[in-house]
């Protein structure tokens, strides 16, 4: 027999839902809370208007969580995993997958889980390679300084006609010239240190 009636579904759902940053109940007992009440009305939007506080969306998210694999639901549990990375587990569409990737980004910053669980989404057959390839892109990432070169409108003209000869806009041929000037700069200090 359930433990589930309706009455304590709502129950539990109202009074874990509604303003309380203190839940009473976990969350997965939350997402059989909505389960219980999805299967037993077969609509999300009826379960929304019938425990009032809760939208279709965090219905739907709710019922997503109840339906992940016993392995990630663990991880869930154990508060290794947070609602928001278990809802982007659930778009992977392999259990198997859903547990690999789900232990890999166990007790990550949730930006770090989202980062692999994507990466798993659309590259589904790396799922073992996901978080050494997250991070290594992490680590080859460029940082750009902008600068602003004031110019008047008769040398912005000049630079402008010069660019046009090389088919290219104004920002890209002065890019293109200061991008010439450093790797001259730069050959010059290695030939001079030799």
């Amino acid at each position: 027999m359930s433990k589930w009636t309706e009455d304590l579904a709502i129950a539990i759902l109202q009074a874990n839902v509604h303003g309380r940053k203190k839940k009473v109940v976990s969350i997965l007992e939350m997402a059989d809370a909505c389960k219980f009440l999805v299967n037993k009305y077969k609509n999300q939007e009826k379960v929304s208007k019938l425990v009032k506080v809760m939208g279709r969306e965090m219905v739907r998210e709710f019922y997503n969580i109840s339906t992940l694999p016993n392995d990630v639901k663990k991880l869930i549990d154990q508060g290794k995993i947070r609602i928001d990375v278990a809802q982007r587990i659930f778009k992977i569409n392999n259990k198997s997958r859903q547990i690999k990737t789900a232990k890999i980004v166990s007790g990550l910053p949730a930006h770090d889980a989202r980062k692999i669980i994507d990466y798993v989404i659309n590259h589904p057959n790396e799922v073992n390679n996901a978080k050494k390839i997250v991070q290594e892109s992490k680590n080859t990432i460029k940082k750009y300084e902008t600068l602003v070169v004031p110019l008047n409108m008769e040398q912005y003209s000049i630079l402008n006609q010069y660019a046009k000869k090389y088919n290219l806009s104004a920002t890209r041929y002065v890019k293109n010239l200061v991008e010439e000037k450093i790797n001259d700069i730069t050959k010059l200090k290695k030939e001079s240190s030799k």
